[in-house]
């Protein structure tokens, strides 16, 4: 898999960008990201990692010259409830808890 480090730390006012602002609210898997990150972080945060992850699948996309299989809005949810579960699950066993799965 191809990556793209992330160098910079501060957050500068993001230029516009229309795939970004188009995102917002489509049924697609980097919308959904979009809205998570907005409800986290704010809009001009979100809007930048967003461009930043529409940026590194580009690249990606040219450097290894192969194309993008989009995930469905279903199941990029289902892959964040399992890591929001598998973190739940080892913040408890951090601190001497059994979580029981109903």
């Amino acid at each position: 898999t191809c990556e793209v480090k992330n160098r910079r730390k501060r957050t500068k006012r993001p230029k516009p960008s229309l795939a970004a602002y188009a995102l917002q609210q489509s049924d697609h898997w980097l919308g959904a990201f979009y809205r998570r990150m907005k409800a986290r972080r704010g809009a001009l945060v979100a809007t930048k990692a967003t461009v930043r992850k529409l940026a590194a699948i580009f690249y990606c996309m040219v450097k290894e010259q192969r194309a993008v299989n989009p995930i469905s809005i279903d199941e990029y949810e289902q892959k964040l409830a399992e890591r929001k579960r598998k973190y739940i699950q080892q913040q408890a066993t951090k601190m001497g808890m059994n979580l029981v799965l109903i």
